[in-house]
């Protein structure tokens, strides 16, 4: 959508019938030398999460109810692509949020 409207080209449009999920996700990198950094990061992230302030500043910046409506997925039809790149304990990890883009029409 963002990158549509930041084309400012008519011919570019978003495709109305179909969406595609390619999973990816955001990771922090630290050195090895650095555990405890790691640990603090971790920890850090898990409370955010855990008292709401993660999921408020994420809905801050990418409000997904508006996108939802806005592209109108329930709609469309969902390609799930595979991400060859992904570890398993990643895909682990973020079962529960790929479950939701299981179901295809």
């Amino acid at each position: 959508m963002v990158e549509a409207k930041s084309l400012n080209d008519p011919d570019i449009i978003i495709e109305p019938s179909v969406l595609l999920y390619y999973p990816s996700y955001m990771f922090f990198f630290v050195s090895q030398s650095k555990p405890e950094l790691a640990q603090r990061i971790e920890r850090g992230l898990n409370i955010a999460r855990q008292d709401g302030s993660f999921a408020a500043l994420f809905e801050k910046y990418i409000n997904f109810k508006d996108i939802e409506k806005a592209l109108k997925l329930s709609e469309r039809t969902v390609l799930k692509l595979n991400n060859p790149h992904l570890s398993e304990a990643t895909l682990e990890a973020t079962a529960s949020e790929a479950q939701q883009f299981e179901v295809v029409k």
